[in-house]
């Protein structure tokens, strides 16, 4: 159905004008120092029903870049269910109108939602220097934030409406890179999870880094534990949890970590360069004691990620041994390292002094080892802190 001029803005706006548009002696923008995209939002979804619409309204405003038109982006994937019903006349639209009443059109299809192909349209044909990609490189800036995932995904729904626009490359630096505004990074990575979906990100079109699996993974893989298959990105949540951030970011792995130890495993194992990130450490523990109390193959696990990270596991087990204490996760621990002679021999010749000696217990019931012996020998070398540590 073609739009149709209208005098009222809508019905539910309840303006004693009748009017709808005019253009005021000094430009709203410049009066009140308006944002178009407040001034957008007050006025409400209209505004994108036709360009003559937006050629109306864009026509108060001089200076229209990439910071503004992402502004405005995001305004309307936040505000995209507009409630007629609880709006209010805002005095940057009272200011806006004059006794110059010209008419908006107004398409009934899109009565409460902005039309975005509209918008798009509009600011190609009008501002053509106007880079898309650029456009998207403006989400690095302060207090960003998405009303819900749903307007996050939308944003993106709108990333490919410009794409197929204007058929630009996904500047893949805003998935991957650091931002300059790190709390803004935290809230976009956060709800790039909580969609669960790489395809809908584009995470399929920028270059990448892939995990590769180190084990059979004895769940299907979905959608949401494919987004921990991108190396380069779990290396970027792992830098970001070295802020305030931590916990935010802890559970997004936590609620993998049980369906899929073997992905995460894997995925830990190749960012040896953040070893010492303390998330890093934390979840090394969890995921270890998970594999200790929970599966068979925890021998094939422990065997690969010492291979790979000894250190790491290392001090991940003898933390265990401090504060997750069993008997029955000590036997696992020593049956993973007698399974290798030099494993077991590098613990006990080791630092890790609980580990060690928790271990040279075990191999003293099985007859492999002369305890008291052993003792001597460790306190000999190691003084006071291994006696401090048993």
């Amino acid at each position: 159905m073609d739009p149709k001029p209208v005098k009222n803005l809508d019905p539910h706006l309840k303006f004693q004008d009748d009017g709808f548009l005019g253009l005021v002696k000094l430009p709203v923008s410049r009066e009140r120092n308006v944002a178009i995209a407040d001034l957008m939002k007050d006025i409400g979804p209209i505004c994108t029903h036709s360009q003559a619409n937006l050629s109306q309204l864009f026509s108060e405003f001089s200076d229209i870049n990439e910071d503004v038109i992402l502004d405005i982006l995001l305004m309307m994937v936040n505000n995209n269910k507009y409630d007629e019903d609880k709006k209010s006349p805002n005095p940057s639209f009272s200011l806006y109108k004059s006794n110059n009443r010209n008419e908006f059109t107004y398409d009934s299809s899109f009565a409460s939602k902005w039309n975005i192909d509209v918008f798009i349209d509009y600011v190609s044909s009008n501002y053509p220097n106007l880079s898309w990609g650029k456009v998207i490189k403006k989400l690095d800036k302060p207090n960003l934030k998405f009303q819900n995932s749903a307007s996050f995904l939308y944003l993106f729904e709108c990333f490919k409406k410009m794409k197929k626009n204007s058929n630009f490359t996904f500047p893949s630096i805003i998935i991957f890179k650091k931002w300059k505004n790190t709390r803004s990074q935290v809230e976009f990575l956060l709800n790039i999870f909580r969609v669960g979906n790489p395809d809908a990100i584009f995470l399929g079109e920028p270059p990448k880094k892939e995990i590769k699996l180190l084990f059979d993974c004895k769940t299907t893989i979905d959608n949401s534990i494919r987004l921990f298959m991108h190396l380069d990105l779990l290396e970027l949540l792992i830098e970001l949890s070295d802020t305030d951030s931590y916990l935010e970011i802890r559970n997004l792995f936590e609620i993998q970590m049980r369906r899929y130890p073997e992905v995460i495993l894997s995925a830990l194992l190749q960012m040896k360069s953040k070893s010492d990130y303390p998330l890093m450490k934390d979840l090394f523990y969890d995921l270890v004691l998970i594999l200790l109390s929970g599966t068979e193959d925890y021998k094939l696990y422990l065997s690969e990620t010492w291979k790979r990270n000894p250190k790491l596991l290392t001090t991940t087990l003898n933390t265990i041994c401090r504060f997750s204490y069993s008997p029955q996760l000590v036997e696992k621990m020593y049956n993973f390292a007698a399974a290798d002679n030099e494993v077991l021999t590098s613990i006990l010749a080791g630092s890790h002094y609980t580990l060690a000696f928790l271990l040279a217990i075990v191999a003293s019931q099985k007859d492999k080892l002369e305890l008291k012996t052993w003792i001597l020998q460790k306190a000999q070398q190691s003084g006071h802190l291994f006696l401090s540590a048993i």
